[in-house]
């Protein structure tokens, strides 16, 4: 074992990955593992076979043993559990601001992280209570700071967003970041500052920094630029309009957006090269880099990723204060350790695997790439001028194979996990990043200068500030060029690390003595990677029918047993909010599809229509489904006219018509062609009844009363429900429900935040007839999935062990 560390930190993320995927929950396994290791370590110190074995038992019992600790109270905080009582309902909170977003006259609200103390409901009594809260401020009149204690009045939520299969989402992000409920504050004075903050807290000043720097920064740099140095130094990204961040996603550039790994390599390796000129000595080369990068990190305002990437670049070059070369693997297994003790559920965190995945590729690929460029450059001249390269060219050349090995190296082992988060991946990112992470370096240290000289020079400060508009401009239009883009499917954890390996594979080529090890070493790393896009998709895809979480609107996705695949709806598309691309295209992305056999629009009325759209543009589709009257919606005009642009087939079907798909057959119930049109979309809505397997389902879309009086005189029965018009008041009725019997109902609803909300009346009459009711506000998606051959009905969150409201 050349790097103990290492193989520590490989077996504790073993242990600690196992006992998550494996739902241990009680602390003896992980006990009993580490007792085992332990006693090897006895017999370990005269036989040094068993060495390899204690450390694998002893770090294995240790990583499962933190899991379970960390996880021993269940899911979510004392708090979250009172949110799943009193979900939906008026609340007082006391606590101090953990987080806190920019206030910014432009956005209608900000978020803050509220780490709760005591609350008080309806009837005035004040409790105490713990947990962290994400608090959705509208309106906000003050800058709040981390550290302040202050009073929160609105309505208490246990969800946060949509949770949905196969994607990450805001909601997964705050609960990796223990954040397990929601206020929404909308009324005036409904946040209120009570007392200030600790005279001597560290994250009370890095955030009234990070707000000063924001009010400063604005009076020294062009408007127009703005938004994209809130982006990259200070952590704010709300500010960048949703087509600019589109660019840098199909660019394959967005990393560049949220301070990360990325920014604190940018810093200390450029700080490093510019120290290396003047200074001789590593160790106090070492000591400056320490204050650049932790300065930087406190300028950034103390972020949580900038100051993870800070604390793993402190960790590198602590070698050199011990008089030992840095290594690169034992200081990543140390920062790992450390931060997967504290919590262990950034293991599960995109940011987290991003920021450290950037750092590591950097400083594991850089030094090899440099060394590779050289031999090319070499060869290369030899070729052309058959002479030595003259010295000055030598020196320009060390200047440039820097920032072009670290442009290539930052790209590799962060790709498949950026794939996993964007589902993007860009033909152009190695030759865009080549060009930007050059500007960005420029962009951060101009920043730097601004942000220094800001606070007693603002003239000068102004000059760094305008200074950086021609590079931010260009960053800009290198970004929008180099939008060449394609939909990718989500790798499988084995083309991950058939890739990963891949990579490692041909860092070892170099150091291979010969020319038959370099051969063999370079055909086993070439045939690792065309294994890896062998496994990229799932071989074989499981059955099962997801209605998904769109919030007001529907969308369900059918993939039958022996094959086919089927969208019926694509969810809402309003404002700056489309749910065939936030939610329906990575769902769909994230199973492994680029082509769907079926798309079956109900009616087109927004909510059910809208993420058509996205949906006919990303995906090829064997044949749009519509009912059979012609609408004058505009969507549905537009959906048509899209699929004609691209060959796709527009089918008009009426009732008694049957749809084959693979093992499925779908079956129209409503309407019939022959009937005049009813008034209103939602009574015109394609009624299906879908065959799959032994079970029928039956999406009636967003039917009202005369048309549920009509499919009550009809053969409607069926297994599962797909509730009519989101459980609202105007749908299921009595005679409708007797007809259909379903054994089991599906509401797909935003809930309050939709324009019906679910009806209580219709509730009961469910309740009344035993037919369990599934919410999609409530359950997040919900899955239908047989399994040994039984039928299983699960929500999202109760498969994710998320908190969720309680229902009676």
């Amino acid at each position: 074992m050349n790097r103990p560390v290492a193989v520590a930190a490989s077996f504790f993320l073993f242990g600690l990955l196992f006992a998550s995927f494996a739902h241990v929950v009680h602390v003896w396994l992980p006990c009993l593992v580490l007792f085992s290791g332990l006693t090897c370590s006895i017999l370990a110190q005269k036989r040094r076979a068993l060495r390899l074995l204690t450390v694998a038992l002893v770090f294995s019992g240790s990583g499962g043993f933190i899991w379970v600790l960390h996880h021993a109270d269940g899911p979510g905080d004392p708090f979250s559990r009172i949110a799943e009582t009193y979900h939906d309902v008026p609340v007082e909170i006391e606590g101090h601001v953990l987080q806190a977003g920019l206030v910014n006259p432009k956005h209608e609200s900000i978020t803050l992280i509220v780490a709760v103390d005591r609350y008080q409901l309806s009837d005035g009594v004040v409790r105490q209570t713990e947990g962290n809260v994400l608090v959705r401020w509208i309106h906000p009149d003050k800058q709040p700071y981390c550290g302040e204690r202050v009073r929160v009045r609105g309505q208490l939520s246990v969800t946060i967003a949509q949770v949905n299969p196969g994607i990450g989402g805001v909601e997964t992000y705050y609960r990796l970041q223990n954040v397990h409920s929601m206020i929404t504050a909308a009324d005036l004075g409904s946040v209120e500052r009570i007392s200030e903050a600790p005279l001597l807290s560290p994250a009370y000043w890095a955030s009234r920094l990070r707000a000063a720097l924001a009010t400063r920064l604005a009076a020294v740099m062009p408007k127009q630029i703005l938004p994209f140095v809130y982006a990259v130094w200070l952590g704010e990204r709300s500010s960048l309009s949703e087509g600019e961040f589109q660019s840098y996603v199909e660019s394959g550039t967005a990393h560049i957006l949220s301070v990360s790994g990325v920014h604190v390599s940018i810093i200390f390796l450029s700080a490093d090269f510019v120290l290396g000129l003047f200074i001789r000595s590593r160790r106090t080369r070492a000591t400056l880099s320490v204050l650049i990068v932790l300065l930087y990190a406190l300028m950034t305002g103390a972020s949580t990723p900038s100051v993870r990437a800070a604390l793993m670049v402190c960790i590198y070059l602590a070698a050199e204060f011990v008089d030992r070369d840095p290594d690169t693997p034992t200081a990543l297994s140390i920062a790992a350790l450390v931060f997967l003790v504290w919590n262990p559920d950034l293991v599960f965190d995109v940011g987290f695997q991003l920021s450290f995945l950037s750092l590591a590729s950097i400083l594991v690929f850089s030094a090899p790439l440099q060394n590779g460029l050289d031999a090319l450059r070499s060869r290369i001249v030899r070729t052309i001028r058959k002479k030595r390269v003259p010295d000055a060219e030598s020196r320009a050349w060390q200047f440039l194979r820097a920032p072009v090995a670290t442009t290539l190296s930052v790209q590799i082992l962060p790709v498949p996990m950026a794939v996993r988060a964007f589902h993007v991946f860009s033909v152009s990112a190695p030759f865009s990043n080549l060009l930007i992470i050059p500007l960005l370096t420029a962009v951060l240290w101009l920043c730097f200068a601004a942000s220094i000289f800001c606070w007693f020079s603002p003239a000068l400060a102004q000059i760094f500030g305008h200074a950086a508009g021609p590079a931010i401009i260009l960053i800009q239009r290198v970004a929008d060029w180099s939008r060449v883009s394609y939909a990718v499917t989500t790798p499988t954890p084995t083309a991950v690390a058939l890739l990963w390996s891949g990579a490692f594979a041909w860092l070892t080529v170099g150091s291979a003595l010969g020319a038959s090890r370099k051969w063999f070493r370079g055909t086993l790393a070439t045939g690792l990677l065309v294994l890896s896009l062998v496994f990229w998709r799932p071989l074989f895809p499981e059955p099962e029918i997801v209605f998904l979480d769109v919030g007001h609107g529907d969308s369900a996705f059918l993939c039958f047993p022996g094959g086919g695949t089927a969208l019926i709806d694509a969810g809402d598309k309003v404002k700056n909010v489309d749910y065939g691309k936030r939610i329906v295209t990575p769902f769909l992305l994230s199973r492994g599809l680029t082509h769907l056999d079926l798309l079956f629009v109900s009616h087109s009325d927004s909510d059910h229509i809208g993420g058509a759209l996205t949906i006919v543009d990303r995906f090829s589709v064997g044949a749009v489904i519509l009912g059979p009257h012609p609408s004058d919606n505009p969507m549905e005009q537009d959906l048509i006219g899209r699929c004609n642009r691209r060959g796709i087939p527009v089918r008009r079907t009426t009732q008694g018509d049957t749809w084959k798909l693979g093992s499925g057959t779908f079956d129209v119930l409503y309407p019939s062609a022959g009937q005049a049109p009813e008034k209103g979309t939602n009574e015109n809505s394609l009624v299906l009844r879908v065959h799959f397997g032994n079970l029928s389902i039956l999406f009636p879309g967003d039917v009202e009363d005369t048309a549920e009086s009509k499919l009550a005189d009809i053969d409607c029965r069926c297994d599962i429900l797909k509730v009519p018009h989101h459980g609202s008041a105007t749908s299921s009725t009595p005679a409708f429900l007797n007809r259909a019997a379903p054994k089991a109902a599906v509401v797909s609803t935003g809930g309050r935040q939709g324009s019906e909300p679910v009806d209580d009346t219709v509730m009961l009459r469910y309740r009344e007839r035993e037919i369990p009711v599934w919410r999609t506000d409530y359950e997040g998606a919900i899955r239908v999935r047989y399994r040994r051959n039984s039928l299983v009905i699960e929500g999202e969150r109760e498969i994710r062990e998320y908190p969720m409201p309680r229902t009676n």
